[in-house]
């Protein structure tokens, strides 16, 4: 088993613009790289029992974004790869990585904008770029044994701590506001427009207005800092 190894993914994510406005960032694709850093745990040497299943820890190293004109047809491969690669080389990632990384971004990139002409007025595309490096680490039986009990006690809290939804009253009474500055909402991770309506929540984060609702009518906590809204059980 090697220690060392890469996981990239690319996923494509289609975001609603508020009040079908089209912007002039609309037109445009928007490309987000994560850099994350991932620890497997398995036992060393494995146990007769061992099923492969390993445990791990993720942590955000970084993130950095670009814009990729998503009107023009064919691709202009040159310039979405340039882009790109500004960005992964300040990320320092291994050559041979680097060739999926743009193999499987250019794909998507064709694809997307194929089907931006036919696209809904007043959508937008973001793609996640997630760029892991997975270390294994081996434990000693003792070791593995106390991890698999840290991670059970907290899936028991978390099942006993499932989301509750806001309710209904609470989420229609939310402050809609118009953004004069670029911000991101974390729900979708996509950048608010300047310009576009949103919600402010009493802890006063922003959000698009279609994410947190959606978000909200699952859990009542702000995604950032937990503040809690009205639960729909207490109407």
């Amino acid at each position: 088993m090697s220690n060392i190894d890469y996981d990239v993914r690319v996923k494509a994510i289609e975001v609603e613009q508020e009040n079908g406005r089209v912007s002039e960032p609309a037109r445009m694709i928007q490309v987000k790289f994560h850099r994350l850093k991932i620890v497997r745990f398995y036992p060393s040497p494995p146990t007769a029992d061992y099923d492969g299943i390993g445990y791990e820890s993720r942590e955000l190293i970084s993130k950095r974004s670009i814009h990729v004109p998503a009107s023009n047809l064919p691709l202009d491969q040159a310039l979405a790869q340039k882009r790109a690669l500004e960005v992964i080389n300040n990320m320092r990632i291994p050559e041979h990585v680097k060739d999926e990384i743009l193999e499987e971004l250019l794909s998507v990139l064709e694809e997307k904008i194929s089907a931006s002409s036919n696209a809904v007025s007043g959508t937008r595309i973001v793609i996640v770029v997630g760029i892991a490096l997975v270390k294994w680490q081996g434990l000693n039986n003792r070791q593995f044994e106390d991890l698999i009990i840290r991670r059970a006690e907290m899936q028991s809290m978390e099942d006993k701590a499932k989301p509750i939804p806001a309710s209904k009253e609470s989420i229609e009474a939310l402050e809609t506001v118009a953004f004069d500055e670029l911000k991101e909402c974390v729900v979708c991770m996509a950048e608010i427009e300047t310009g576009t309506e949103g919600i402010r929540m009493p802890c006063l984060h922003f959000y698009h207005q279609d994410c947190i609702k959606k978000w909200l009518q699952s859990s009542r906590v702000c995604p950032l800092c937990r503040y809690e809204m009205l639960p729909e059980q207490e109407q």
